[in-house]
């Protein structure tokens, strides 16, 4: 199990202390968590989110003001509308 996780170290308990930076999975059976500490550098992590979302920001802004303009609503294709619908709908999703 340890060389399939590439693990250092296994340890199996009955109640699990979680360090704070980890991945945690639980299921109905166990509970399973990887520090990550080390393996992610956090900070250079939170930038790379902050400018994805940046730029979803943006997107979402552009989409918003294409599907409200209502001549263009009324005359682009029908698939255009609902494809840009759609990406806007993805777009708050993830946001």
């Amino acid at each position: 199990m340890l060389k399939l996780a590439r693990a250092e170290k296994l340890i199996l308990a009955g109640v699990l202390n979680v360090p704070k930076a980890s991945a945690k999975a639980v299921t109905a059976d166990a509970e399973i968590a990887v520090p990550l500490e080390g393996l992610i550098d956090f900070e250079k992590e939170i930038a790379r989110l902050r400018v994805q979302m940046a730029k979803l920001e943006t997107e979402l802004s552009r989409l918003a003001v294409q599907l409200s303009n209502r001549n263009f609503v009324e005359k682009a294709p029908a698939e255009k509308v609902s494809e840009l619908r759609e990406r806007q709908t993805e777009i708050i999703q993830q946001i």
